[in-house]
């Protein structure tokens, strides 16, 4: 097994993924060990709007796990805000497969809905109402180490609820 560790943040459109990324890659990170975050909505490659062919969505998909696996078999830690293909079981059990072979956390990062809505809507390059349909089914069978929840605590607190369970399962890891 691969001492470094993938954390993966799960959580629908606005749920504040990215953010608590950011923080716990600041409070995790030392000069010698630097968690790298990597944000799947930026490391996906972009495909042109019309596209869409169905049967090499499998393709990209395991493309894009088995990319950001190869930072951490470079010898990185890695933070990881949303790559599992949600709604798709067997997608999914391929990426934790993919990912078992790091010191894994996976994180559910909870929002109300309507905090959910609230932020897309200041956010004008987000699908309306997307959130709220991801929350039918994007946590469904899933089994996290942690989770948390956004709606009422700051990224830094959350942040550091990660960093503690972490701390609970590293020795190694900075205090």
């Amino acid at each position: 097994m691969n001492r470094r560790w993938l954390i993966l943040l799960s959580g629908t459109s606005c749920s504040g993924k990215s953010t608590i990324a950011r923080a716990l890659a600041k409070r995790l990170s030392t000069p010698n060990r630097p968690f790298l975050n990597i944000e799947a909505d930026q490391h996906l490659p972009h495909l042109p709007d019309d596209w869409s062919n169905p049967m090499f969505g499998e393709s990209l998909s395991r493309a894009l796990h088995r990319s950001v696996a190869a930072f951490g078999d470079q010898g990185f830690d890695l933070i990881v805000d949303g790559v599992l293909p949600y709604g798709d079981s067997q997608g999914i059990a391929d990426a934790l497969e993919i990912f078992s072979r790091f010191r894994f956390c996976y994180v559910g990062v909870h929002c109300d809905p309507d905090i959910l809505e609230a932020r897309e809507k200041q956010r004008p390059d987000r699908d309306q109402g997307w959130a709220r349909r991801q929350l039918s089914d994007l946590h469904k069978g899933q089994r996290y180490d942690i989770e948390i929840d956004t709606t009422g605590l700051s990224p830094d607190h959350n942040a550091e609820l990660v960093a503690r369970y972490l701390f609970d399962q590293d020795a190694c890891l900075p205090g």
